[in-house]
């Protein structure tokens, strides 16, 4: 059952779809910001407000329907109306003048740890706790049980993103959120980004802990590529004009497979920018691979082109 996303702005106001192509993002019902995604793919279609201690409101399309007596609109075809939102990575109307880095506040009682029973099941060791600086809060409810990892920028703690100790499974069972973050525009950030930093070649992963996993790989093997994990989003105009405007040529993504398909499209937007790669990984996240996996899979990484370049736009949209 798929959910038109044209007849969404009967309902919410500010209708986009991400640019992962799998959620809408609305203004959200009850606290009006624009910090709430509706799933496209996912069963009844949930909603949730990512500002998770100030709202944290929930909801799904097929309940909204049925209250108002429209549940024959569920059953519409929704991909017949992504091409009419038109949404592209490279905006025309986007503002080069880069927004400024807000700096945020831990949560209470945030404090660093240098030993954790989940995080060392997980592969880490002294110097991720070192370069990754996870902490905990005892003071926080909300954090019970959760790793907290800041997000930095140039030296800024810009973010903050936590992880629960506990399966999905058990999550799910406690009714609590497997995953949380800081009310930050994470579409502006690229995490781990410095002023020194050498990000011709950019590595993009998805999460911190395939970020550890590719960063230990690279340095396993002296290639001195820098990596981006994207943290829940994916590569927007901003960070597009960041990773440009810092002389970065080379884009390889090394994402979770199931991802790829979609990657292949979404890469069109970027090829007169850059030249972009695809890692592929046949079973697992690259934080659950090896570190020869990861090699292998840098060193057969293809390069997109050929088959796309029919449907790229006649120059890139951030020439000047």
């Amino acid at each position: 059952m798929k959910f038109p996303i044209k007849e969404l702005s009967e309902f919410f106001s500010n209708v986009k779809i991400s640019s992962n192509s799998k959620n809408l993002k609305v203004d959200c019902p009850k606290c009006g910001k624009n910090e709430c995604y509706v799933s496209i793919h996912k069963e009844n279609h949930p909603g949730r407000c990512w500002r998770e201690i100030q709202c944290g409101h929930t909801f799904n399309i097929f309940s909204i329907l049925k209250s108002l007596g429209r549940l024959e609109e569920f059953t519409s075809d929704y991909r017949s109306y992504t091409e009419e939102l038109n949404y592209s990575l490279l905006d025309k109307s986007l503002n080069r003048e880069l927004p400024e880095l807000v700096e945020v506040k831990l949560p209470i009682g945030f404090r660093e740890i240098i030993q954790s029973d989940y995080l060392d099941s997980r592969g880490f060791v002294q110097i991720d706790y070192q370069e990754l600086r996870p902490g905990i809060s005892k003071l926080s409810p909300r954090y019970k049980d959760n790793i907290i990892f800041p997000v930095i920028e140039n030296n800024k703690t810009v973010g903050f993103i936590s992880r629960s100790i506990h399966s999905k499974e058990k999550c799910k069972e406690l009714g609590v959120l497997r995953y949380q973050k800081s009310e930050t525009d994470f579409e502006h950030i690229i995490y781990g980004l410095s002023e020194n930093t050498n990000i011709e070649t950019t590595i993009l992963v998805e999460g911190i802990f395939d970020y550890r996993k590719v960063k230990r790989t690279l340095e396993l093997y002296q290639l001195d590529y820098f990596v981006f994990p994207l943290l829940g989003v994916f590569l927007s105009p901003i960070q597009v004009l960041k990773l440009k405007d810092r002389g970065c040529k080379n884009l390889i993504f090394l994402l979770d497979p199931d991802i790829e398909p979609k990657l292949r499209e979404f890469s069109k937007n970027l090829l007169y920018d850059f030249n972009c790669f695809i890692s592929s990984l046949k079973e697992n996240d690259p934080g659950d691979s090896s570190y020869q996996e990861i090699l292998l899979s840098l060193e057969d990484r293809e390069l997109l082109e050929s088959y796309l370049i029919n449907q790229l736009p006649k120059k890139s949209l951030y020439n000047e």
